[in-house]
C-alpha cells in the first residue's frame, strides 16, 4: 500500500518507519521547520502536501490541528485517517471539551477559562487550594501547582515571557491518574479498549521538570469489569456516533473514592502510548490504519489481551526545554538488529556513512519499547536497550517498573463498577 504522513512536528515519523519495515511505500511531509531534518536517510519526505499524489494513497495525520485539511482531502476522494475538525475541537478547545464531558455524564473538576494573564492571576490569588494550568492549543506545557503562591508565580512568569494567554485553571483532584483509549469506526468502538499509565517528570521519584513523556505502560482493558470505562470514555459513545467520529480517542482521568473525573481528550495517536501499543499489535500496522482510513467497520481491535506494552523515553539535554536547540550530530551507537522493532525514534537522522545521529531540535532521541507478561519484565526490557545504547549525555528514568507496579495495584482496587447510572447526553453542545 501507499501511505502519506502529514505531520506537524514529526511525532509520527516512527509510524511511517514501521510502515516501511512492513514493505509499504511511504512518504512524509513535516510542517515545523525545526524538525525538517528528522529522519533524513530513513524516510522519503516531500516539502509540502502535494495533491497530485495518487488517489489510492492512504493519508494519515499524527497530531491535532489539521482537521480542515483532512476533511478537504476526504471530500476529494482520498482515504484519510486520524484527522477531523471535531477531533481538533476536542483537544484544542478545552472549555468545549469539558462541556462535552459534562453533557455525556462524565464528572469534571471545576474549571475556568481565561484569555488574559491578570484575570488568571487574580483567580489563583483568591483560590485556597491547588490548581492545574492547561493551555489551549498546546501553546504551553501543562502545570500542576503545589499551592496558590506557586500557581501565581507560574502565571506571572508566562506573562513576563510574553506567552499567549488562552488557558484553563482547573481545581486539582487527588487520585490515580489513568488514560483510557477506544478506537471508533463512526458507529461503534472496537474491543478491547486499552489503559495507559504515564510519567512525565524527567527524573526518578517524580523530580525535575515535566516533559512530554518519560515512560509509560499500556494494557488491554476488560471493560465489563472496569468502572473507569463505564464512568468515563464509554459515556462519550453517543456523541462520537453523532459526529460519525473515526479514529482513536483517549480520555485522561483521575480515579478516586468519588468516582472518575475527566480531565482532557487526546483524539490522535498518543506519544509515547502509541509506540508502546505497537508492541501489542497482532495485525500489521498498515492494515490497521487502512481500515480506519477507508471507513471499514472494525469491531475487533487487534492487540494482545494479556500482558503489558511499555516504553522508556531516552533524551539528551536541554530536553525538555524547547527554547534552545539540542546538539546535532551526536552518534547513537550499540543498537542491535533485534532492537529495530522496539525503537521508536524522534529527533534523529541517518548520515551518509549509515550512522544514526541526533538531528538537534528538541533532543528527544527515542522511546524504547517492549512487551512482557508483567509490568516489571516489560519495563526491564526497555531499560536493557536504554542502558546499552551508546549516546553522549543520555537521560532516562530507571524507577518506572516499581512506580507503575504500585500504580497498577492501586488501579485494581479502584476499578470495581459502581451501580449503573442512566446517563444520556442531550447533545446540546455538539450540534
Amino acid at each position: 500500500m501507499r501511505f502519506l504522513l502529514v505531520s506537524k512536528e514529526g511525532d509520527g515519523l516512527g509510524i511511517a518507519r514501521r510502515l516501511v519495515d512492513e514493505g509499504h511505500d511511504v512518504v512524509a511531509t513535516i510542517k515545523d521547520h525545526r524538525v525538517k531534518g528528522d529522519y533524513d536517510g530513513l524516510i522519503n519526505k516531500i516539502p509540502k502536501l502535494d495533491l497530485s499524489i495518487p488517489k489510492e494513497t492512504i493519508i494519515f495525520f499524527d497530531s491535532s490541528g489539521g482537521g480542515k485539511t483532512a476533511e478537504r482531502l476526504r471530500g476529494q476522494g482520498y482515504s484519510v485517517a486520524f484527522g477531523s475538525v471535531f477531533a481538533d475541537q476536542l483537544e484544542l478547545d478545552r472549555a468545549t471539551a469539558l462541556g462535552l464531558m459534562e453533557e455525556a455524564g462524565i464528572q469534571v473538576p471545576p474549571s475556568q477559562h481565561f484569555t488574559d494573564w491578570p484575570s488568571g492571576i487574580q483567580h489563583a490569588e483568591a483560590h485556597q487550594g491547588r490548581l492545574c494550568f492547561k493551555s489551549d492549543n498546546n501553546k504551553i506545557t501543562s502545570y500542576v501547582s503545589s499551592g496558590p503562591e506557586d500557581m501565581v508565580e507560574f502565571l506571572r512568569t508566562q506573562e513576563k515571557n510574553g506567552k499567549p494567554a488562552d488557558f484553563e485553571l482547573q481545581e486539582f483532584v487527588k487520585g490515580l491518574e489513568i488514560s483510557t483509549e477506544l478506537w471508533f469506526d463512526g458507529y461503534d468502538y472496537a474491543r478491547p479498549l486499552n489503559h495507559t499509565f504515564e510519567k512525565k517528570q524527567l527524573m526518578n521519584d517524580d523530580i525535575g521538570p515535566s516533559s512530554g513523556c518519560a515512560g509509560n505502560v499500556v494494557w488491554a482493558c476488560m471493560e465489563e469489569q472496569c468502572r473507569v470505562c463505564e464512568e468515563g470514555i464509554k459515556r462519550m459513545v453517543p456523541i462520537l456516533r453523532h459526529h460519525q467520529y473515526v479514529g482513536m480517542i483517549d480520555l485522561n482521568s483521575i480515579v478516586n473514592e468519588e468516582g472518575v473525573w475527566g480531565l482532557e481528550f487526546t483524539p490522535r495517536t498518543g506519544y509515547d502510548a502509541f509506540p508502546a501499543l505497537l508492541d501489542m499489535l497482532t495485525d500489521e500496522l498498515g492494515d490497521l490504519i487502512a481500515r480506519y482510513a477507508r471507513g471499514d467497520r472494525s469491531p475487533k481491535f487487534p492487540i494482545r489481551e494479556k500482558g503489558f506494552g511499555a516504553g522508556i523515553r531516552v533524551t539528551i539535554p536541554p530536553y525538555p526545554f524547547v527554547d534552545v536547540d539540542a546538539p546535532k550530530g551526536i552518534a547513537i551507537r550499540n543498537l542491535v538488529r533485534a532492537d529495530r522493532a522496539h525503537s521508536y525514534f524522534y529527533n534523529v537522522f541517518l548520515d551518509d556513512e549509515g550512522q544514526l545521529r541526533s538531528s538537534g531540535a528538541f533532543g528527544a532521541i527515542a522511546v524504547f519499547t517492549s512487551f512482557g507478561d508483567d509490568i516489571f519484565s516489560s519495563i526491564a526490557k526497555c531499560e536493557e536497550i536504554a542502558k546499552r545504547v551508546d549516546l553522549k549525555d543520555r537521560q532516562y528514568r530507571t524507577d518506572l517498573g516499581s512506580v507503575f507496579e504500585k500504580q497498577y495495584r492501586e488501579f485494581k482496587d479502584a476499578i470495581q463498577i459502581r451501580p449503573p447510572q442512566d446517563v444520556q447526553p442531550s447533545l446540546s453542545l455538539v450540534g
